[in-house]
């Protein structure tokens, strides 16, 4: 699993919010749902905005079928094993050009 901690600056975003659980993961549901509706954004009812504050993260990609693995071994193990812990609500993410998945932990030292 490949690990990258970076840096990012405040950001805003904007979405489509909804609950993956281990019986049904429906990030690629929300993402269709929200890419299929951008043209709302000027009038954003039933959109949800989210202001992340400057913070580093740790930043893992993710298969999948694999996405429950990895994001376990991440929060159970490799954020305290990196002398981190976890520092706010863990991010998905789409390249939307490659459709790689991403999870973004927002990290803090202990």
């Amino acid at each position: 699993m490949e690990i990258k901690i970076i840096d990012l600056p405040m950001i805003t975003v904007i979405g489509k919010e909804g609950l993956c659980t281990a019986e049904k993961n429906i990030a690629q549901q929300l993402w269709q749902e929200a890419n299929s509706h951008f043209n709302e954004v000027a009038a954003p009812e039933g959109w949800t905005k989210w202001v992340m504050p400057a913070r580093k993260y740790m930043v893992v990609d993710v298969e999948p079928d694999r996405y429950g693995e990895i994001f376990d071994e991440v929060i159970n193990n490799t954020i305290s094993e990196k002398g981190m812990k976890l520092a706010g609500a863990v991010c998905d993410y789409t390249e939307p050009a490659t459709g790689k998945n991403k999870l973004f932990f927002p990290i803090a030292s202990l």
